[in-house]
């Protein structure tokens, strides 16, 4: 447990949050901006984290920056095999992963509720906003529940976050460079829809389990599957890697 704080809070690094806050302000602010909708209330929030999908392809950074070198730091300054001697490798990689998942999930969550609350502080709900805002997964609560669509939203990304962050983590013991993290992730999250597109599956893209109120195809049931379908792989990769890279490959 002591272990899981300390990394939590070496995730807290004012640098790195910084230029994660910076891309999420910046990228809610063009989608806004460059969208056509009312931007009163509830569409200020849905317009900035949807729009025209600046955040959407942004999401990865914003996800990556803050937590998920945690792992890698370890590898590069050597400080694992220390660590090793204080608790048992099955510890230390759940522990890790738990950590860097909840802390980027946490971030994520905490700059969306606040987008939410100057949403609903900017104005009053308007009486004839459109219920034809939204598509995919969760539409059908949009049009008499904004609210309660939005809060979804939030927990769901929380979700997005908490994968795709420890997604980013095993990327750098795949390939031990600083940039692997954003790089492999991104890569993977962009190009994934176009790949599928052949065989037909592009709605099973990874941009959908962000931006699932853009596609008409996603459904609750399938972007929860994948998610854990991601969660499941990343882990046991990961795991088996590290694993072999410290007691196979000496």
């Amino acid at each position: 447990m002591n272990y899981f704080f300390n990394t939590a809070l070496r995730y807290v690094n004012l640098k790195n949050v910084f230029f994660a806050a910076i891309i999420f302000i910046f990228s809610v602010t063009l989608n806004i901006l460059t969208d056509n909708n009312d931007n009163s209330n509830i569409f200020l929030f849905l317009n900035g984290v949807s729009g025209p999908g600046v955040l959407s392809i942004a999401i990865i950074f914003i996800v990556v920056l803050p937590s998920s070198l945690s792992l890698y730091e370890d590898l590069a300054e050597k400080n694992i095999k220390n660590i090793l001697t204080r608790m048992n490798f099955k510890k230390y990689f759940f522990t890790k992963t738990l950590s860097v998942g909840i802390t980027s999930a946490l971030f994520i969550t905490i700059l969306l509720t606040i987008l939410l609350v100057i949403s609903l502080l900017y104005k009053e709900m308007p009486k004839n906003i459109v219920n034809n805002f939204t598509l995919g997964a969760f539409n059908s609560i949009y049009p008499k529940h904004k609210i309660l669509y939005s809060i979804i939203f939030i927990m769901n990304s929380f979700i997005f976050s908490f994968v795709f962050s420890i997604l980013a983590m095993v990327a750098t013991i795949f390939w031990q460079n600083k940039y692997s993290a954003a790089v492999i992730t991104f890569v993977i999250y962009i190009f994934s829809g176009a790949l599928l597109f052949d065989i037909k599956l592009s709605k099973l893209g990874l941009v959908n389990l962000f931006s699932y109120s853009n596609n008409v195809f996603t459904t609750p049931a399938q972007i929860y599957i994948e998610f854990i379908i991601i969660f499941i792989v990343s882990v046991s990769a990961g795991y088996f890697k590290l694993k072999r890279s410290i007691y196979v490959n000496k």
